[in-house]
């Protein structure tokens, strides 16, 4: 065995341990495939119950469940695998990890418990009311006309509640990556299209199967065809109306009969057709309200649809005349994004095309976070394929339509993030900078508020510009020039930092919200920056992976060299901020004149802040 390979099987047993005495192997990580699959099955099931729950219990007022021992047991297999899979999926969200508003993941079981009980988890227990189970077991054996109507009542309502299932459907869509997905494969106007017509489809039929029960509880909840015409409803009175009695003895096959237990699809068809009419404002008036209670539900229900019928012409316009400039500009750059994955060229064999950049910057100190968390060692994270390339390309366009305050550059300066300030006079822009961004300056501590005078802190702030990563990008000192180099302050997201001290001691650093990075090493002087980046001491200097969509905000050097130069408290602070770091790296003063924690104020640079 290799020296290399003996480091790497003692660094895996180490992260090994690591993550069996803080219980991380019990963490279901968002990466995880295997939970992205389940996510998707989850879905394949809430779309299902979505157009199903209505249909059961508004058309055929659980008919299905008595037509016959083959339709028993089938109907009883589906809701069991539903009614399974949402057991299951309750108890998998106690050890599921989750990411906070500023996208910084929390993976401690006792946190990810006690936010999934104050949030989701009644609505889960309140979705697994087996009511497909007790229809059977409860009506199975009588006709559903020697039921009670208090019973069949409370069996409708138990139904009902799977749609609480629905409170996380828009988590789901986003944990299992498929807007990822559909993103990347179809045209931005194509998809949004397409939600539009499912949004009007959904409302066309929950309305229908809501006006067909209530002619099913208007007739004492039965679709009996005697109890339909006994008592007065919308629905037998249309059938009277038609005269179909005298029709259906000559054409049976030809005209509707909405009424009969069996009749499920004439009756759903003729409650679409008056909901399509009210939804559209046509009305033709052949169907309309006999009761008191049908008159107030119809009532409610062509509310219902002008709303729906006003948010779907509304999407319409906006989706011709480009109203919408953010999800203009999305759907712009999603499609130029597949113009450039079309173009790339995989290898004959399918092999990962290997990055000489990638390459150049990495070495066997690689590190990633595996589905479970643990830090692992690869020799070949350097290598990407086209496939892999594309799902990072389109879920970084995703996270920043998402995840940023404006769907802009992935570099800003603060006057573009906040466009007014160009308006401001000089006092109020320096005010306002100062009170955007002083808690990320006091993440560093010789630029504070304890240090740096105000006057001061405003410069640096209106210096500052903002930085977007995407998951598995990298950023490393070594392709920073010196001049160019500065601090990152992490807003959002998370990172790894990951640095070889004295006799090439490896160190790592979890990068969070409110950490900063390189406030020690931008302190370097020319000649010391480069010998940590290429001297055999420090390998390739510092090393910051992203482990998913992270917002920086980077402090330039001109701006922290002009503040130490006009500050001699923050000189004196960051001197020894610098002795440290240099000890530690192994590093000497051989260009202390060149330091900047080190140098004498500079009256040119004091001019600056005034």
């Amino acid at each position: 065995m290799s020296d290399w390979e003996h480091k790497h099987q003692k660094h895996l047993s180490a992260n090994r341990e690591m993550a069996r005495t803080q219980k991380w192997e019990y963490v279901i990580f968002p990466d995880n495939k295997w939970i992205k699959k389940w996510d998707k099955f989850i879905l394949v099931q809430l779309i299902y119950l979505l157009f199903g729950i209505p249909y059961h219990v508004g058309i055929t007022g659980g008919y299905h469940s008595y037509e016959g021992v083959t339709a028993k047991i089938f109907w009883l297999l589906v809701y069991l695998v539903i009614d399974l899979s949402f057991i299951v999926d309750t108890l998998l969200y106690f050890f599921r990890s989750f990411r906070n508003r500023n996208g910084q993941l929390r993976f401690d079981l006792k946190k990810i418990r006690r936010r999934y009980l104050r949030t989701y988890f009644i609505l889960n227990v309140i979705a697994l009311t087996p009511s497909f189970q007790t229809y059977y077991y409860v009506l199975g054996g009588h006709h559903p006309d020697k039921t009670s109507m208090d019973t069949k009542l409370l069996l409708s309502v138990l139904t009902v509640l799977k749609l609480a299932r629905f409170a996380r459907v828009r988590n789901l869509f986003q944990a299992s990556d498929v807007m990822t997905d559909i993103r990347r494969t179809f045209r931005s106007f194509n998809v949004s299209l397409v939600f539009y017509l499912i949004f009007l489809l959904a409302v066309s039929h929950y309305i229908a199967c809501i006006w067909s029960f209530i002619a099913f509880c208007e007739a004492g909840l039965s679709f009996n065809e005697d109890e339909m015409k006994k008592y007065p409803n919308w629905m037998g009175s249309w059938y009277d109306d038609n005269n179909l009695e005298d029709y259906n003895s000559f054409y049976e096959k030809n005209f509707f009969n909405p009424l009969g237990w069996d009749n499920t699809m004439d009756r759903y068809f003729l409650s679409l057709f008056w909901s399509i009419q009210s939804i559209t404002s046509i009305g033709y008036g052949n169907i309309s309200p006999i009761t008191r209670v049908e008159f107030k539900v119809g009532c409610f229900l062509m509310i219902l649809a002008g709303f729906a019928w006003s948010y779907f012409i509304a999407g319409l316009v906006g989706l011709v005349s480009e109203m919408n400039n953010g999800s203009i500009e999305f759907g712009r750059r999603n499609d130029l994004a597949q113009d450039l994955v079309r173009n790339f060229k995989p290898d004959e064999d399918d092999e990962p095309i290997e990055s000489e950049l990638q390459t150049e910057i990495a070495s066997d100190s690689i590190r990633d976070f595996s589905s479970k968390g643990v830090v692992r060692v690869s020799k070949y994270e350097c290598t990407v394929s086209d496939k892999d390339l594309s799902n990072r390309i389109f879920s970084y366009l995703l996270d920043q339509r998402q995840k940023s305050s404006q769907f802009a550059l992935s570099h800003t300066t603060l006057e573009s993030k906040f466009p007014i300030m160009r308006y401001l006079s000089p006092t109020l822009k320096n005010h306002s900078s100062l009170l955007l961004l002083k808690n990320d300056l006091n993440c560093v501590k010789y630029l504070s508020d304890k240090i740096l005078k105000p006057l001061e802190q405003s410069y640096i702030t209106r210096e500052c510009t903002f930085l977007e990563f995407a998951q598995g990008d990298i950023y490393t000192t070594a392709n920073v020039a010196s001049h160019e180099r500065g601090i990152l302050i992490i807003k959002s997201g998370t990172a790894l930092a990951t640095c070889r001290g004295r006799n090439r001691q490896k160190t790592t650093q979890i990068l969070t919200v409110g950490t900063s990075v390189l406030h020690d090493i931008v302190l370097f002087g020319d000649k010391n920056y480069n010998a940590f980046n290429k001297g055999s001491a420090s390998g390739h200097g510092l090393r910051i992976d992203f482990l998913n969509f992270s917002k920086v905000l980077f402090i330039p050097i001109h701006a922290i060299e002009t503040a130490l130069a006009v500050s001699e408290p923050a000189r004196k602070y960051s001197r020894w901020i610098l002795i440290r770091k240099l000890i530690a790296t192994g590093m000497f003063f051989n260009d202390e004149r060149e330091a900047i924690g080190l140098e004498s104020p500079r009256q040119n640079k004091s001019s600056s802040l005034s």
